[in-house]
């Protein structure tokens, strides 16, 4: 190969290595690890603020398997999920929980949406309902095990502090089955 060959080849490689560096660089800066994982599970299913075409879209969020659950929420809080979708199988009628999680309404629809770090394990997330103007804000309880985090609650101020897990757990009247 003669030296002119491989000076091409030098800086053809030297160019593509600084492009690379600089898109690197260009990147934006990824957010801490627990509002990571806020962020991908609104990425994940946030798509019912769209409509609830689960043909297009697949699964809700409340409708998914136990595994897929544990890759956002903690162990119980994904069990108390699953035992809620199971007791409207089996009663045929709302349980415990009667509203989206993700939105902490019945109405998915929202404007203004902001994914906001409070503190280390305290994600809020707040968002506008366009029909009737009211702001709500959501603030999500992270745990880390190991490396990874996962949501241990979600505190819905909108609600009066309403928290996912306390209502979740509550024993429904009757024969005390969730």
């Amino acid at each position: 190969m003669s030296s002119t060959v491989r000076k091409q080849i030098l800086a053809a490689v030297l160019l593509v290595g600084t492009s690379f560096s600089n898109s690197l660089a260009a990147q934006p800066k990824a957010p801490p690890g627990d509002m990571a994982l806020i962020v991908k599970l609104y990425k994940d299913f946030a798509w019912q603020a769209l409509g609830t075409t689960q043909d297009v879209f697949g699964k809700s969020l409340q409708l998914q398997d136990d595994v897929v659950l544990r890759q956002y929420f903690d162990p119980t809080l994904s069990a108390l999920i699953v035992q809620d979708r199971k007791c409207v199988s089996r009663r045929a009628e709302v349980c415990n929980m009667d509203f989206d999680p993700l939105f902490g309404s019945q109405d998915a629809t929202v404007t203004d949406f902001t994914i906001q770090r409070e503190s280390a394990g305290r994600i809020a997330v707040a968002f506008t309902s366009p029909s009737s103007g009211e702001k709500a804000k959501l603030l999500f309880h992270m745990k880390q095990s190991g490396t990874a985090w996962r949501i241990n609650d979600v505190v819905y101020q909108d609600l009066r502090g309403a928290s996912l897990r306390k209502l979740l757990a509550t024993k429904l009247p009757g024969n005390g089955q969730r």
